[in-house]
């Protein structure tokens, strides 16, 4: 395996990541149809509260190299 990523750039990378599945999600509520509003807000529900753990585990990792 090789050498895992400096926790900065493995962090900017998940942060990006993260920022865009919220703006696609957050357009896929405000424009979708009555019908995907309740998916929209379950994944929004899903990305909050899963970031602080994805946080956690990245610089866990990250400090274990």
């Amino acid at each position: 395996m090789g050498e895992l990523l400096p926790i900065n750039e493995t962090l900017s990378r998940t942060s990006i990541n993260r920022g865009k599945v919220v703006l696609t999600t957050i357009a896929l509520f405000l424009f979708g149809g009555p019908v995907i509003h309740s998916f929209a807000f379950a994944l929004l529900a899903g990305l909050v509260v899963s970031e602080p753990i994805v946080l956690y585990l990245v610089a866990r990792r990250c400090r274990e190299s």
